[in-house]
């Protein structure tokens, strides 16, 4: 895994990647369930992060991006599935997510 800031992506990924990740601190979900807000949009921060990964795999071609979507993966333990391709899974196509 690579650590964002060495990722060799344009300085408005790096940025993207930077907003996301505080985004992310903004969920408390390192806390205990009883201190954290009571509401965080994981579906929109997921979408996002999809975007993100599909971007990443257009400047990076070459490379193996593998996606780990978070709203999936809630849904999946609420739901008792444990399928992880459900929610990890690898970008093989360059193209734009908006």
């Amino acid at each position: 895994m690579a650590e964002p800031e060495e990722l060799p992506v344009s300085s408005q990924l790096h940025s993207r990647i930077d907003t996301r990740c505080w985004w992310y601190e903004q969920s408390k979900d390192y806390l205990p369930p009883e201190e954290r807000p009571a509401f965080f949009d994981w579906d929109a921060f997921s979408q996002e992060g999809l975007s993100i990964a599909c971007a990443i795999k257009m400047e990076l071609p070459d490379w193996t991006v593998v996606y780990f979507d978070m709203g999936a993966y809630l849904r999946s333990v609420k739901n008792e599935d444990s399928s992880r391709e459900t929610y990890e899974y690898e970008v093989e196509q360059a193209y734009r997510v908006d």
